[in-house]
């Protein structure tokens, strides 16, 4: 067992290696390069990452319970939503994030079970997502949110996370995230933000309120001709990928910001593996284990809205 399971092992290195003129091809910014994007372009970011990839894939070969996500239903309509924003996108205002250890920055950077997982990801399905991934136009880091867990050197975590908070330094930010997230709530995640609101979603299959989720945003969140529009930070799966798109094309800026809060509460944690946060839902650990402190705090925040 022990020997097949290292052949495999070897056999994914082996595979992937030899994928690189295919990875080359694309071009994908490295995480500070991103960031850096962000702060001076005032950019908006959607993400790809394996949910919405498997999405993808699931309307190009037919749904399969092997590409099942925990938090989000196949949904035909998202899926083809995806699959457009990736293949057709013009709008030079919002950067779409692919994960670069599929293309040319690899997975020297990252722990061996991260590594083998998107080697064996990018051997399983890059010729498939090829031909839907534009080939002339630049791709933002997708685990730019991913800056600790996974990480071989972790020395360099800390000070990542002092740039990716420029993006919000003194800004006005509303959130729209699921209703069990808590993004930086009981940390100082955005303690250098100007306001923080809030709007809440399901937590789980918030694409089938997404009419509603963007509708609260364009009625609570007004646009004006200043510069001193909130920042959206959308927390929402894959339905965040879309929202983010989608408010950039009416004049926001919004940003899916991912997993950003639960990695850093695992880098104040010490954390070496996937752990339940209480209090935030922590899809990746599967559970969720409440915390009345936290959920107080969320209570005192400015919620605009509650769709749930």
């Amino acid at each position: 067992m022990i020997i097949r399971a290292k052949f495999r092992y070897i056999s994914t290195k082996i595979r992937y290696k030899a994928l690189y003129p295919y990875r080359k091809s694309i071009s994908i910014l490295n995480n500070i390069q991103t960031v850096d994007s962000i702060i001076d372009n005032n950019l908006s970011i959607c993400r790809y990452g394996d949910g919405e990839l498997n999405m993808i894939l699931s309307s190009l070969e037919g749904y399969s319970d092997s590409k099942k996500s925990g938090f989000q239903k196949f949904d035909p309509e998202l899926a083809r939503r995806l699959t457009d924003i990736l293949q057709n996108s013009n709008n030079d205002k919002c950067l779409i994030c692919l994960p670069g250890c599929m293309f040319r920055i690899g997975t020297g950077y990252l722990r061996r079970y991260a590594s083998h997982f998107w080697e064996l990801y990018t051997v399983n399905n890059l010729k498939k997502l090829l031909p839907i991934i534009n080939p002339s136009r630049t791709y933002g880091e997708t685990n730019f949110s991913r800056f600790y867990l996974s990480h071989r050197d972790k020395s360099h975590c800390s000070d990542f996370l002092k740039t990716l908070k420029q993006v919000w330094e003194d800004r006005d930010i509303v959130i729209v995230e699921g209703e069990k997230t808590m993004l930086g709530i009981g940390n100082d995640l955005f303690d250098n933000a100007r306001s923080i609101k809030r709007i809440l979603c399901p937590s789980t299959n918030a694409w089938q309120r997404y009419s509603d989720i963007i509708n609260s945003v364009k009625r609570n969140v007004p646009l004006s001709d200043e510069k001193s529009n909130p920042l959206i930070l959308c927390a929402l799966g894959m339905t965040a990928t879309i929202l983010a798109y989608d408010l950039s094309e009416l004049g926001y800026q919004a940003i899916d910001i991912g997993h950003i809060d639960i990695e850093y509460e695992w880098l104040r944690m010490g954390a070496t593996t996937k752990v339940a946060v209480p209090g935030k839902f922590t899809n990746e650990a599967h559970s969720h284990i409440s915390n009345p402190e936290l959920e107080k705090q969320l209570s005192n925040q400015v919620i605009l809205e509650s769709i749930v």
